[in-house]
């Protein structure tokens, strides 16, 4: 996971430079510093008692790969869609109007 990489490599770094921070420090910023996506887990892991680093990374690891693999399916599923419908204008935004029509507007204000 690309985000905990850098956050050892960031904890290294301040070691380095003789920055040292508490486990429970680093859980509490790693915890703070995931995107929005990692909510619901991140309450289990702050809900849970003494939750060390090492667990809250391995906690954290099964749910990037869910999140990973819908990105992966999202994109198949875009690709394989894409240029479906083109020869009758209706997905081109070159039908009756050339402005795309409801469902283009529609599909934009989601």
């Amino acid at each position: 996971m690309g985000h905990i990489v850098r956050f050892d490599d960031i904890c290294s770094r301040l070691a380095a430079v003789g920055e040292i921070m508490s486990e429970d420090e680093k859980v509490v910023i790693l915890l703070g510093s995931l995107p929005q996506e990692y909510d619901a887990m991140v309450r289990i892991i702050e809900a849970s008692e003494r939750v060390t680093l090492l667990d809250a990374k391995e906690m954290l690891r099964p749910e990037y790969e869910v999140m990973k693999k819908r990105e992966v399916n999202e994109e198949a599923f875009r690709a394989s869609t894409r240029g479906v419908g083109d020869r009758s204008g209706r997905r081109s935004g070159s039908g009756r109007h050339g402005d795309g029509g409801v469902a283009k507007q529609l599909h934009e204000n989601c």
